[in-house]
């Protein structure tokens, strides 16, 4: 069964106001068909108070909008405190997205690999990082996969064929955390 996440436990939690009016032609469609209508779409990370007393990594929460900044997803992350506090972006997790209605209809999974993030690391199969995506949550749609590069970070994006659909290329940069360079992160 899947598992359900309230809107309006959020709003409670972080004091505001969410929009989360559906546009009159999405309604009545399944999971992600409304997906295809849409040329772009904005997410906005939901502030954990944890996060910013402590400076301890939260469970992820996300809010997703079309572009008109009608919400139309979240999205809620499941993972360890030892590997967020330990193993920080290189963690595993499972990131849930569900509908206004509340009904998962995505499910983003990542294991743990301790030699990750590395660019020039990812020719190793045991160092790449993959991401997993069903929808419903069961039906594998597909994967993102670091491909290995000596400068910058590429990802294919794949279909449940394991056939490469898509390259998005990162910033030129290699940098990472603290040693970030002032470059901006655009992905293209």
């Amino acid at each position: 069964m899947a598992q359900r996440y309230y809107v309006d436990d959020i709003e409670r939690s972080y004091g505001r106001e969410m929009t989360s009016i559906v546009p009159h032609s999405l309604t009545g469609r399944s999971g992600i068909d409304c997906l295809r209508m849409l040329d772009s779409l904005f997410v906005k990370q939901i502030p954990s108070i944890s996060e910013a007393i402590f400076g301890i990594a939260a469970e992820a929460k996300f809010d997703i909008f079309n572009d008109r900044k009608e919400q139309l997803f979240q999205a809620f992350e499941t993972s360890s405190f030892c590997q967020r506090l330990f193993c920080t972006s290189r963690r595993q997790f499972i990131l849930r997205i569900v509908d206004n209605s509340n009904q998962e209809i995505i499910l983003v999974k990542r294991e743990f690999k301790c030699c990750s993030g590395c660019c020039w690391c990812a020719n190793a199969t045991c160092c790449s990082q993959e991401v997993t995506v069903e929808s419903p949550p069961g039906t594998l749609i597909g994967t993102v996969s670091q491909e290995g590069s000596c400068w910058r970070l590429r990802l294919a994006i794949k279909d449940a064929n394991d056939t490469t659909i898509l390259t998005v290329r990162g910033p030129g940069c290699i940098c990472d955390g603290s040693l970030a360079c002032c470059c901006e992160s655009k992905f293209t």
